[in-house]
């Protein structure tokens, strides 16, 4: 006689070891039939250990746009944000380049209005050199899936004509 418990288990946990593998993650526990995984490679003591590995790999998603005067430029991220009804807003961290004293850009930042449509914000000006400043704008996110981007028109300041401003988010 087979264990009918054993036949039901052995499917979720593969399942659970794949989608730890591909988003990163490097190692399943299992525990009292609840199946966790860690990013951090050790295995997680409970499914909030997994969920604080998991906000703890999201804190490196980032990205960049390079713009070129006169036109908007997007920039994704390099991962997806999954919103829910706890997780109603969305923060990006913008700063220019500490190397460009001269670059100024106009900036938008993706969010998705509560309608369930993707909108535009603005989020200012960004300038890059001895006056970077990092800037926080929160926006409407929803109960949606996506992948953050940022779009920036660069202001033409003497001569500088490209522009660079990176974004990160949590």
């Amino acid at each position: 006689m087979r264990n009918t418990r054993t036949r039901r288990i052995r499917p979720l946990v593969v399942a659970a070891l794949a989608g730890s593998l591909l988003a990163g993650g490097g190692a399943v526990a299992v525990s009292g039939g609840l199946v966790s995984a860690s990013a951090s490679g050790k295995p997680a003591d409970t499914i909030a250990n997994a969920a604080a590995a998991q906000s703890n790999k999201a804190s490196k998603c980032q990205g960049s746009a390079v713009g070129v005067v006169g036109k908007w430029t997007e920039g994704l991220s390099s991962c997806a944000f999954f919103g829910s009804k706890s997780t109603p807003t969305f923060t990006y961290e913008l700063w220019g380049d500490k190397y460009a004293e001269l670059q100024r850009s106009q900036v938008e930042v993706f969010g998705i209005a509560p309608n369930g449509k993707g909108t535009w914000y603005k989020a200012g000006v960004i300038a890059g050199g001895t006056e970077q400043e990092t800037v926080f704008i929160k926006v409407p996110w929803g109960n949606s899936a996506a992948t953050p981007k940022i779009r920036v028109k660069p202001i033409p300041i003497a001569g500088a004509v490209v522009t660079k401003v990176s974004f990160a988010h949590r």
